[in-house]
This record gives C-alpha cells, structure tokens and sequence, in this order.
C-alpha cells in the first residue's frame, strides 16, 4: 500500500508533487487506523497533508503520548504488510450519512453537514468494506489538488459583517480569507493558541450562522452572531478560557 522510496523527500517533490501528497496522504490514514486499533474508542477528525508530511486530529479517551509513537509506527507497518486495498468511490449524502452514524464518527458528520448540496461526495477508506473494520475519510471532491481555494465575495462580506458585528462588542477578531485548506486553518489556530476559530462558508452565509469551535469545549456547532457574542461575553465575564 505504501511502498518504498528510491528517492529522497526533496527529490521526489521536485520531480512528482502529486505522488508524494498521495503517499502522504495514505500515511495520514494509516496512522489514524493504527491509533484507533491501539485506543479503542478514538474519533477522529480531519488528516491532510501538510508542506512536510502529514497529521490527523484525534479526540482520544486517553493522552497519547511520545512513548506511544513508537507503538503507532509498529502499528502501521504491521497494517501495510496486511496489503488491504485504499478504495474510492461516490456516494449519495444518506448513504454515507447513515455509515458515518453507524461507526459513531461525529466529527465525520460534521464535514460531511459542511459540504453544499448538490456537490459531489467522495469516500476514501482502508480495507473491505463488509470486513468489520475501515479507516474512513470523507471529502466533497478529489483532495490531492492546490492547498488553496477561492473565497468568494458573498463569504468574504459576510466574514467581514461578522467582524464588524464582534468589534462593536469590544471583541478582538481577525479575517483571514487567504484561502488555505481547513484543517490547515484550524491547526495553525492551535498552534498559535487562539482560543476562538468561526469558520463561514456557504452554508453559514446562507443560514447567517457561524461554525465555532473553541480550544477548551472543542466543536461548539452552528451559532448565530448573536448567540456567538452571549458565548464570548459569558466567557469573559467568567474569566475563563473556552
């Protein structure tokens, strides 16, 4: 499933982006299978490649820590030498709605609630389908393409509505519209210890909500602008971190 590398990381780059994303992208699955077979009761999230290798986000029911790397990697050796088959396919959103509830996957719905109706949804997951056990990833379209996507000028706007509207609340925000995938926009968050994200697309400029999520509380769900400001105002009043 993911063989070996005559060439360096760097040459490979240079010479084929695209096989060296799809490698890191079968990583990115692997590990995630590897996890939830070493911590039973994982969910996970979302696993993208990044500019030098790969991640996936896990809410665990333990802490995972550098002593169990070693065990992941084992892990997902042992799953590669099982040779199992990385199977694509398109689905209808009640199909894979229905699998995504019945693997208890939460934050596997949550993307599947953010892709706009009339898209195409494409599955991609680890081993047979009726085998009891799948590593599963769920996207609008084809993800081994640019990082970056066009933010149209309706979410633009309303982004910037948004802002104005948290800024007379004496809320400190900032807009970024560069484009970048999500998952990169969310880890850069966490990396940066931002303790609020709100992501619009075009189902929050639609429904005129917000998607937050907080670095405490985890995924807060669809809020509107209103409920968004009772939200961080309560938390201040509080002095606490949400």
């Amino acid at each position: 499933m993911v063989s070996s590398l005559p060439e360096s990381q760097e040459d490979l780059q240079e010479k084929d982006i695209q096989r060296l994303e799809r490698i890191r992208h079968s990583c990115a699955h692997l590990m995630a299978m590897a996890v939830q077979r070493l911590f039973p009761g994982t969910k996970v999230a979302i696993g993208p490649v990044t500019d030098t290798g790969f991640y996936y986000d896990f809410d665990c029911p333990v802490s995972i820590t550098t002593d169990d790397l070693g065990k992941i990697e084992v892990e997902m050796r042992r799953i590669i030498k099982d040779n199992l088959p990385i199977i694509r396919e398109e689905v209808e959103r009640e199909e894979i709605k229905k699998e995504i509830a019945a693997l208890n996957e939460p934050y596997k719905l949550e993307i599947l609630e953010r892709i706009p109706n009339g898209e195409t949804i494409t599955r991609y997951f680890i081993g047979i389908p009726d085998d009891g056990e799948k590593e599963l990833s769920l996207f609008a379209v084809d993800n081994i393409k640019d990082d970056r996507k066009t933010v149209s000028d309706e979410v633009r706007e309303y982004a910037e509505l948004v802002a104005r509207e948290l800024h007379k609340e004496g809320l400190r925000v900032e807009v970024d519209s560069s484009g970048e995938r999500l998952g990169k926009q969310i880890r850069n968050a966490e990396l940066e210890k931002i303790p609020v994200v709100a992501v619009v697309g075009k189902r929050e400029v639609e429904n005129q909500t917000l998607s937050v999520r907080t670095r405490q509380a985890g995924d807060l769900g669809a809020l509107s602008i209103s409920e968004t400001i009772t939200c961080l105002q309560s938390a201040i009043a509080l002095n606490s971190t949400i």
